[in-house]
C-alpha cells in the first residue's frame, strides 16, 4: 500500500483492501428487517465506523462489546465473516428500530 490507497502491482486500486470502498465490515450498508408499516420497501443502515472510538460504539450498539473472541478492527482476515455477523444482527430489526 502506498499512502492512503491500497494499490496493486498494476497501479489499480485494490478495492478489497480499501476501507472506504466497503471492504471492511465497519464501512458497509446492511439490509434491515422488513418494516410491516412500509410494505414493499427495503431499508438499510449505513455504517461508517472508521475510527476506533466509533467502532467501539458500533460494537456496543450491536450487542458485541463484550463478545468473546472478537478480532481486531483492522484484522483483514476477519472482515468477511464479521460482515456476515453484522448482517445477521442488522436483519433482526427494522431501520426505524435501529434509529431509535
Amino acid at each position: 500500500q502506498t499512502g492512503f490507497l491500497p494499490v496493486q502491482d498494476d497501479g489499480h486500486i485494490n478495492a478489497s483492501r480499501f476501507i472506504l470502498n466497503q471492504a471492511p465490515h465497519w464501512v458497509e450498508t446492511y439490509l434491515c428487517k422488513p418494516d410491516p408499516a412500509k410494505p414493499g420497501t427495503r431499508q438499510y443502515m449505513s455504517v461508517q465506523a472508521i475510527e476506533p472510538q466509533f467502532y467501539a460504539v458500533l460494537l456496543k450498539g450491536l450487542g458485541l462489546a463484550d463478545a468473546p473472541g472478537l478480532p481486531s478492527q483492522f484484522d483483514r482476515s476477519s472482515w468477511g465473516w464479521m460482515k456476515a455477523r453484522f448482517g445477521s444482527i442488522f436483519i433482526t430489526k427494522t431501520r426505524d428500530e435501529w434509529a431509535d
